[in-house]
């Protein structure tokens, strides 16, 4: 149990000023993002609407992410000591397949082009975690 109590107070140290600042400016781009996705989205065309939700998602699963952030619950200790923020590779890989599925929508591309390119980033961003929390060199390399 101390050592939890430990690691807890070791997150808040880690973060620096200037991190939860840049955290807060995110925070609150990305709300703003969301509440101006969330009106124009009762306004859009019925072949339009499907742009503005896909957004819509995508900046929600962002500002809770970064709330997350801001208020130390998404905290990883590796086993060397060092500080992940889980939230991010959640955002990661949650939000950037809507922001390719956005994009393919716009560009009139296929489901298989869409399955690939989403398939491709979410296996970056999963490696990218594993590489993260591993504890050895070799580890992250591979």
């Amino acid at each position: 149990m101390e050592d939890s109590v430990e690691n807890i107070h070791a997150y808040e140290e880690t973060l620096s000023t200037t991190t939860m600042a840049a955290l807060g400016v995110g925070l609150g781009f990305h709300t703003l993002s969301l509440m101006a996705f969330i009106y124009l989205s009762r306004k859009a065309t019925p072949d339009t609407l499907i742009y503005y939700r896909v957004n819509t998602i995508t900046y929600a699963i962002a500002t809770t992410c970064y709330t997350l952030m801001i208020v130390g619950e998404s905290n990883y200790m590796t086993s060397d000591g060092r500080l992940v923020l889980w939230a991010r590779y959640l955002e990661f890989i949650l939000g950037t397949p809507l922001l390719i599925i956005d994009l393919c929508l716009v560009a009139g591309s296929t489901f298989a082009d869409i399955f690939y390119l989403v398939s491709c980033d979410m296996l970056m961003i999963a490696c990218g975690w594993f590489a993260s929390i591993a504890p050895t060199a070799k580890g992250k390399w591979t």
